[in-house]
């Protein structure tokens, strides 16, 4: 699944930008919602490895981040983030985001990715989403979503350290 992903994410990134600072990184989750914690955990391990310079932790209101992703004028602004669509726990789901958000129904924020992709100028927004298998407050990451997280940071991070 890595290597596959690895490649799925490296062709939707290529399409617009070449160079890693082109490249935002939006994870959004609710630390305190079990799964829907998933992309801070990403956040936190792509920030680990020394890629914080492209990497926004946007918690549950990536929304308050849009005058950050246009004053950086990301060609790409990829968002990773909890994802109900039916699917099997820790799978992962990537794509465009106009497309997906069609698709997925998303528990973890108020404004709909796509206008924060319009609004923060980017050429590209793409959607990287984990499947979730509980989100109550209070609960625990599954080991299913965990997994499937620590996937998508490995993935990411080596896109990201084969860009320019």
């Amino acid at each position: 699944m890595s290597k596959s992903l690895v490649e799925a994410l490296l062709d939707c990134i290529l399409q617009s930008a070449s160079r890693r600072e082109e490249v935002l990184v939006v994870c959004i989750g609710n630390e305190l919602r079990g799964d829907d914690r998933v992309g801070l955990l990403v956040a936190e391990r792509l920030e680990s490895r020394g890629l914080g310079e492209v990497v926004v932790n946007a918690g549950m209101a990536p929304e308050n981040y849009i005058g950050l992703m246009a004053l950086r004028k990301p060609k790409v602004l990829l968002f990773v983030d909890a994802v109900d669509a039916g699917l099997e726990p820790g799978s992962v789901v990537l794509g465009d985001v106009e497309e997906l958000e069609s698709e997925v129904y998303f528990t973890t924020h108020k404004v709909p990715l796509r206008l924060l992709s319009k609004f923060s100028g980017a050429d590209k927004g793409i959607l990287l989403g984990i499947q979730v298998a509980r989100t109550e407050i209070g609960g625990e990451m599954s080991r299913e979503v965990e997994e499937a997280g620590e996937i998508v940071a490995d993935a990411v991070a080596e896109v990201l350290r084969s860009l320019k």
